[in-house]
Order: structure tokens, then sequence, then C-alpha cells
């Protein structure tokens, strides 16, 4: 189960429309992500996650989107597509804003049967086979806010909502390790004309695992070059390094540490995310832009 207390390090600074339906739009240009996290390589049916996320802006104040997510552990397999919709109140010109964003989708949990391995001769188990047939696609939603005055930033996320329609059987019971919750604070501080300095701190929670809470830095120069470093209250941490070429094509890798007591048994995380910015090689000019490598706000 501690496995899914690991986040996807490119939610944070990245790609924060990952989690948050709220970041929709931030460029005023479309921007699509493809992400792979692969965890403890080497042990046989070890946990991998895939996501593919494209949005853009939508009319004056709105983004739109689409997220499509597939985590696969053992002969577990996890598969999410929702579409993401937000709007954003300005409060006091560009300097400070409210963004909503609500996502509405699909989820879908089920066995890998070819993974199933029974008897010789005799068919898959039917208890495999009935976890399947009662297990139908369920529709599921994802409420998100990001807030930003000045440099500073909050987001809160209240994921799968869809627990809380009353369907036989309830979404809450019939699907585990559901995300509760997703919230940051931020503030980005300039150094110099070059770099910047963006600390964090997060807390998230999956449902039946203690609370979770993330430490980060993230230090890019020339909006180009990044590097960042997370420490997880499970005693492992994590780093990354980041690269926008030529401002359309955005590679990024993380790694992730294991903490001592099951290093030993199981090696780290890898996630890699390329990303490509439509911007025809120009900077964003968008006010409602919340990735970390776009413009600072101007005084």
């Amino acid at each position: 189960m501690a496995q899914y207390n690991l986040p996807m390090i490119s939610q944070y600074y990245t790609n924060p429309y990952l989690l948050n339906p709220a970041q929709a739009g931030g460029y005023d240009y479309p921007v699509a992500y493809l992400i792979y996290k692969g965890q403890w390589n080497g042990v046989s049916g070890n946990p991998v996650t895939t996501s593919f996320t494209a949005n853009k802006p939508f009319m004056n104040a709105s983004g739109i989107g689409i997220n499509i997510y597939q985590d696969q552990s053992g002969f577990l397999s996890k598969t999410k597509l929702a579409f993401s919709f937000s709007q954003t109140v300005f409060i006091d010109l560009e300097r400070q804003y409210i963004s909503f964003g609500l996502s509405a989708g699909l989820i879908n949990q089920h066995l890998n049967l070819g993974m199933v391995v029974g008897e010789t001769g005799k068919p898959i188990d039917p208890i495999a086979v009935a976890y399947n047939n009662s297990h139908p696609i369920y529709p599921d939603f994802d409420f998100g806010i990001a807030y930003r005055w000045r440099y500073l930033e909050a987001n809160l996320v209240l994921p799968n909502l869809g627990k809380f329609i009353n369907t036989s059987p309830s979404l809450s019971s019939s699907y585990a390790d559901l995300p509760l919750y997703f919230a940051s604070l931020s503030y980005e501080i300039p150094i110099g004309a070059d770099f910047r300095l963006e600390p964090m701190i997060a807390s998230h929670q999956i449902q039946d695992i203690a609370m979770a809470w993330d430490f980060s830095a993230l230090l890019t120069y020339k909006n180009a070059i990044s590097i960042g470093a997370f420490y997880h209250n499970n005693q492992s941490y994590s780093i990354s390094l980041g690269y926008l070429i030529n401002k359309t094509l955005d590679v990024n890798y993380a790694y992730t540490q294991s903490n001592a007591s099951i290093q030993q048994y199981f090696g780290g995380t890898n996630e890699i995310s390329l990303g490509i910015h439509f911007s025809k090689n120009s900077e964003s000019k968008s006010s409602k832009n919340h990735l970390v490598r776009c413009p600072k706000f101007i005084f």
C-alpha cells in the first residue's frame, strides 16, 4: 500500500495540471505532457504509471484539458480518462487571481486475467473473473482551486468525488487507494536576473493510508534549466532535473530513493516526462499562468 504514497514529481512544478484541474489553460498556448513512472525496478510486477495530459486556454480566462492516467501494479490495473474545465477570477488586475477547475471522466479498475496463474488444465479462478464483472466503469469527478498573489501560490484538490455518488457498489467500496485530497503552498524567490528559487510544502492522503507531507524546492535558471530536491515524510527523497529546449521541448527526469527500511529489497523510482509547448518559440504572456518556467509577475 505504501507504494501509492509516492507522488508523481512532475505534478508539483513541471505539470501541475496533472493533478489540479484548476491549472488547465495555464499558458496562452496549448501544452501536452507524456509521463512515465516506474517503481521498484527489478521486482516482478513492479508498479508502473503512465499519464498523458494536454490543456490550452479557452476564451479569455478559461481553460480546457484532457487527462489520461493508467496505473499498473502486478495484475491490478487502474485507468482514468477525464476532461477538465477551469475558470479564473481576477481579484487585483494581474497580480491576484483565483482559478476553479472541474474534471469529469470515467475510472475503471480490473484484474489482468492473463497474469492470473491457476492450476494447469483448469480455467482461470472464477473469483478473478467475477471481480472484473462486478467492477464496471464508473463516472468520477475532481474539483480544484488555485490561488495566486504575486509570487505566492496555493492549490487545493478534492479528487475522486465520484465516491459520493449513490452507486451500487459505491466507488469507495469498490476501488482501493483513492486519493482523498492534495494541498500545496509555494513562493517564488527571484535571485538576481537569471535565477529563481521556489520552495513548496505539500500534503496529500490516500484512502486508508496516513497523511503524507512533502517538502521541496526548485531552482530555475533563465526559465529553462531546473534542479529540484524533495523530501517526503516517509523518509524517502527525490531529485529532479529539467531542461526546456528552445522554449518548445520540455524534458524532465526525477529519481526517488526508497526509505531505508525497504531500499535493501526494492530499487528506487524513476520518472520521465516529455512536454511540448506549442508556443511558436515565444514566451507566454498569459496572466493566468501558473507554471513555473513562465515570466514572473511584475509589480
